[in-house]
C-alpha cells in the first residue's frame, strides 16, 4: 500500500497529492515477480523481473520459471537451474566462430604490423640495435605465418606464437 508520511493538518494534503499524481492511496502496490529462462543445458540465459501483473502473465504464458526473490538474486555468471535449485555450473566455453577468428586474426595482424613499423623506423634511421634487427625479422615471419591462417577452419585453428 502506498503510504504518505504526513501528520495533523497535513492529512488533507495526502488526498491532494495522491489526486495530482493520479494515485489511488487505497490501492495495493504490485509485488514484483521474478522469472528466468534456461537453455538446453539448464544454464540461466535470461532473468526477467515482472513489474506488473500483465508482465507476469506474459511470463507465465511462455512457461518461464518463476523464482522467489532471494533465489533470483543468487544467480551469477554460469549459474544453472537444476531440480528447483540454482547451482554454479562449470564455465561455458564458447566455440570459436569464423567471425571471432577473423577478429582475433585482425587483432594479431595489427599488433604485428605496429611492432614491425616501430622496429622498421629504427632500421630506417640506422639506429636499430642487433636485437631490434633480429626482432623485426621474427615479427615479419610471424606476420607471414598469420597471413596463412585459414579462419574457415574455426574452431580448429592453431595460432602461431608471437615472438
Amino acid at each position: 500500500m502506498l503510504t504518505f508520511l504526513l501528520s495533523g493538518d497535513d492529512m488533507k494534503k495526502e488526498e491532494v497529492i495522491s489526486h495530482e499524481l493520479g494515485l489511488d492511496i487505497g490501492q495495493e502496490a504490485y509485488e514484483l515477480r521474478y522469472f528466468i529462462i534456461t537453455d538446453e543445458s539448464n544454464y540461466v540465459i535470461a532473468m526477467i523481473v515482472a513489474f506488473t501483473q500483465d508482465d507476469a502473465d506474459k511470463c507465465v504464458e511462455r512457461a518461464l520459471v518463476e523464482l522467489p526473490q532471494e533465489v533470483f538474486e543468487s544467480i551469477a555468471q554460469d549459474s544453472q537451474y537444476i531440480d528447483s535449485k540454482v547451482v554454479q555450473g562449470p564455465p561455458r566455453l564458447v566455440p570459436l566462430t569464423q567471425e571471432a577468428a577473423r577478429a582475433i586474426l585482425s587483432s594479431k595482424m595489427a599488433e604485428a604490423t605496429a611492432r614491425i613499423q616501430t622496429l622498421q623506423d629504427a632500421v630506417d634511421f640506422g639506429e636499430a640495435t642487433h636485437e631490434e634487427k633480429e626482432a623485426i625479422i621474427e615479427w615479419k615471419r610471424y606476420r607471414i605465418t598469420l597471413s596463412r591462417v585459414d579462419v574457415l577452419t574455426a574452431p580448429n585453428i592453431c595460432w602461431p606464437s608471437a615472438p
